[in-house]
């Protein structure tokens, strides 16, 4: 069962970076997801890095997308990150994973298309770029697209209204737009209620 594995970068759920495949052996859906987080994690060596002498956490089914920046490895997987499995979403939460709703799947795909795009053309692989977006197109049948009204909606039923700031912020990041935008949707969705 092949299972995408995205790192948030901010840990507000906006931003996905380094990304990795990996091809768990398991055929249910959780245990699958348990291999994945086993496998991207690092325990004892770095589950990125196969140069490393006796290093139990690297697995040959484990591919490795992004590059290492540093030479060091990537960071384990935690929670707020995020994989994709059979057209799934799934949130690593404190304790197992969350199935994640079909609207906020949606709202995900097109910042991980934007970073799969961004790395296949940095390092010039079509590969990537081909299995990137296969790993979409699985993920976009099944996934509802929202429209900008709803996914503010969403944020402000999650966030509230109390902080303005931080929505107003939270609004500009996630839709790419300024702040007066930001504050004509919050405006909007508060005419509504």
């Amino acid at each position: 069962m092949r299972i995408a594995v995205y790192h948030s970068t901010d840990r507000l759920g906006t931003s996905f970076d380094r990304m990795c495949t990996v091809e768990a052996p398991q055929t249910d859906v959780y245990e699958a997801l348990e291999y994945a987080y086993r496998y991207t994690n690092n325990i004892n060596g770095s589950w990125s890095r196969n140069n490393i002498a006796n290093n139990a956490d690297w697995n040959e089914l484990v591919t490795e997308i992004a590059p290492l920046e540093d030479g060091m490895g990537h960071r384990s997987t935690s929670m707020f990150d995020r994989m994709l499995v059979e057209g799934e979403w799934y949130e690593v939460a404190a304790m197992g994973f969350e199935k994640m709703d079909a609207e906020a799947s949606a709202a995900s795909l097109d910042d991980v298309l934007a970073t799969i795009e961004r790395r296949a053309a940095k390092r010039n692989d079509d590969k990537l770029a081909k299995v990137g977006k296969e790993i979409i197109k699985q993920a976009s049948t099944k996934a509802k697209k929202l429209t900008k009204k709803e996914i503010v909606a969403k944020m402000i039923q999650r966030e509230g209204l109390d902080n303005r700031k931080h929505l107003t912020n939270l609004i500009m990041t996630k839709l790419n737009v300024t702040k007066a935008n930001a504050g004509v949707y919050i405006y909007n969705y508060m005419r509504t209620i």
